[in-house]
């Protein structure tokens, strides 16, 4: 599983080739806003609601977030997230599997 080909302090270009190894492509990618991660923004992901529940758990600022749609197997859809500090380094991952 992709899941566990990734490691905390991987650098985004080693993430994302990591994934990409995997056949899966990024949906998405934001970076933080100057006044911090909104509570939501109502879309499927809720990207911003996630990185801020990651700052508040790891009293840190994280600077960028990214989702990846993932798949293993034909009926077996989850989503991968990734949180990263300002350096670049993966601080935070997790799969939600949808069914």
């Amino acid at each position: 599983m992709v899941v566990d080909a990734l490691s905390k302090g991987m650098t985004r270009e080693q993430a994302d080739e990591t994934i990409e190894s995997y056949g899966f492509q990024r949906e998405l990618s934001l970076n933080r806003p100057d006044k911090g991660w909104p509570d939501t923004d109502e879309s499927f992901e809720n990207l911003p609601w996630r990185a801020k529940l990651v700052e508040d758990e790891r009293n840190t600022t994280i600077a960028h977030a990214e989702p990846y749609p993932v798949s293993h197997g034909l009926l077996s859809f989850g989503q991968l997230f990734l949180f990263y500090y300002e350096s670049g380094c993966l601080v935070k991952y997790y799969q939600r599997q949808i069914n």
